[in-house]
């Protein structure tokens, strides 16, 4: 069948529905239900309930069709080499072409129904009829009119009117601007309707927000709306003037973007070419071979009792700012208390004072716990817990961690606050020592025991204790200051505060490194800002921070070379 026989089927079988009974007319005769007696359109596309044809017939494979109720159905398009010959597919030669045609932009019909593209202009040119014309368009200073304007070049500019002034059919007119009252505007910014705007006061009930120019009850979001926007941390709008907040990234990740994710550092980042590295991610890459002997990473340990206030907490920024500038990989933390002492909070601290990266462990604050120890580490933690201090009421316990340190052992930490009362002290030594052993550390691992002791001579009785599983430093090879002062109080007197390891931590003791800085030793250092020099190296260290408002300790930090 051929496409010029469908208007006529499709007309024929219209006319033939147009003569059936009408509604309401009891005289004209009943349609035959044998419905084989009423033509049907040959092929699947078949009539719809309108008699409009709704696909097009499988005998037709191309070009377009009348649907037989004013409207057309396009049934495809034919290949490269191929025209439409009524429906269907032929082989086709072009019969023109840009080049034949002198064409050199816009678009022609080759003959087979296919487009050809024969260029574009360049910039004040445009296309007529297939050349390429230089044309200047008009701008808004070359017409007097307003609204969209024809630019002469083929494009149209938008032109407007000055303020207090409308545009109306083509013409600049003046126009006399609305008022709040005019709109029943109470708050916000409103249009005035001459293109202006004017600014309608605010909202003064509590909770009330400036919707479309009127105050209405505001209600905000929930964190329940940080998930269904994506958002997976950090803060968001409550839609109320306020924010709520999404949640925290866990260590190592940190929040951009709204997710929480960590970059992982390569060898080339680390400065490796052999043996294993930490990518600061959680997991150890391989930079190549195995290192030399003797090649080594430094690790840093610090004990900090670094609180002050009247609340004993790190808010006030003196001991968070020596964290920063010390830069440990480990420290063994008291008194570990920030602002309302939530998670969050915390990790706000570790994020602040160490980085997204470091990984940290505290006890909680309840029944009592108001001082708490804790440890924060840049390596992974494996394992945690603590380990009960019975002498010192129910302000603190112990806190150990096993740390996933570069090399084939691994690092155990033990954060701890002693009494201030001799025997109290010794006695919680001696449980300290047993509740170790329940750790089963095995024999090549290593262990420190770091943190506030409150120990005024390296031979008090609780040290004695402690000497059954690490090396006490004697007051010869202790930590000191530049000056070589060990004592580690406010007044530098006593040796409150320390890190001791055991003999196979210790055998890998170093130098402390911090450039630009002298009389440093393989001891470790007692930091205290208001002695140490030059402060430019450990910024952003101020020189008052050592003796803030109730700073009752100094930091202490001990470098050591683990082989690679």
């Amino acid at each position: 069948m051929k496409l010029s026989q469908l208007p006529l089927l499709v007309a024929f079988a219209a006319l033939f529905c147009a003569c059936g009974p009408r509604d309401g007319d009891p005289t004209a005769p009943a349609l035959d239900s044998d419905a084989s007696t009423i033509p049907v359109p040959i092929g699947d596309g078949g009539l719809t309930d309108d008699s409009c044809l709704s696909a097009c017939p499988p005998e037709v494979g191309c070009g377009e069709i009348d649907d037989g109720c004013g409207g057309t159905i396009t049934c495809g398009a034919c290949g490269d080499g191929l025209g439409c010959d009524d429906g269907v597919c032929v082989p086709c030669e072009p019969s023109a072409s840009c080049e034949s045609m002198g064409l050199s932009c816009g678009e022609i019909d080759d003959g087979c129904g296919h487009r050809l593209d024969c260029g574009a202009c360049g910039q004040d040119e445009v296309c007529r009829d297939g050349v390429c014309e230089h044309c200047v368009a008009l701008t808004c200073d070359d017409v007097s009119l307003c609204g969209e304007i024809d630019d002469g070049c083929e494009g149209v500019i938008e032109c407007g009117c000055p303020v207090g002034e409308l545009c109306e059919e083509g013409e600049c007119v003046t126009c006399a601007p609305l008022t709040c009252e005019d709109q029943g505007a109470t708050c916000g910014e409103v249009d005035d309707g001459c293109g202006g705007t004017i600014t309608c006061g605010t909202c003064e009930g509590e909770g009330e927000r400036c919707v479309a120019g009127r105050c209405q009850a505001c209600v905000p979001f929930t964190t329940l709306h940080c998930a269904a926007l994506g958002i997976a941390c950090g803060e968001m709008s409550d839609g109320c003037g306020g924010t709520i907040e999404c949640g925290f990234c866990e260590a190592p990740n940190t929040c951009a973007h709204s997710v929480c994710a960590c970059e992982p550092l390569t060898c080339a980042d680390q400065g490796a070419t052999c043996g294993e590295v930490y990518d600061g991610c959680g997991a150890f890459i391989s930079c190549g071979p195995a290192c030399p002997d003797g090649e080594s990473e430094t690790i840093r340990l610090l004990a900090g009792n670094l609180t002050t206030g009247n609340r004993s907490t790190y808010d006030l920024g003196h001991g968070i700012r020596i964290f920063q500038g010390l830069r440990p990989h480990v420290a063994l933390i008291q008194e570990f208390k920030y602002g309302d002492n939530s998670e969050r909070a915390r990790r706000a601290m570790v994020e602040e004072a160490f980085g997204s990266r470091f990984f940290h462990r505290v006890e909680g604050i309840a029944n009592g716990t108001t001082i708490p120890n804790g440890v924060v580490s840049y390596f992974p933690i494996k394992a945690w817990g603590t380990l009960q201090d019975q002498y010192v009421g129910d302000t603190r316990d112990h806190v150990w961690a096993r740390l996933d340190i570069p090399g084939d052992r691994d690092l155990w930490v033990v954060s701890v606050h002693l009494s201030t009362t001799a025997y109290k002290r010794a006695n919680s030594a001696e449980d300290l020592v047993s509740q170790i052993a329940s750790l089963a550390i095995p024999p090549n691992d290593l262990l420190v025991i770091g943190g506030d002791f409150n120990t005024k001579k390296r031979t008090d009785n609780a040290l004695t204790a402690l000497a059954d599983v690490v090396e006490i430093d004697s007051d010869s090879t202790c930590p000191v200051d530049q000056q070589n002062n060990g004592g580690t109080n406010i007044n530098r007197e006593h040796p409150y505060d320390a890190l001791y390891g055991n003999a196979a931590l210790n055998a890998l003791q170093t130098v402390v490194a911090i450039e630009g800085a002298t009389g440093l030793t393989s001891r470790g250092l007692v930091f205290d800002s208001r002695k140490f020099t030059p402060l430019s190296a450990v910024a952003p260290v101020l020189q008052g921070d050592s003796g803030g408002e109730n700073m009752q300790h100094m930091a202490v930090i001990k470098d050591y070379a683990l082989p690679r």
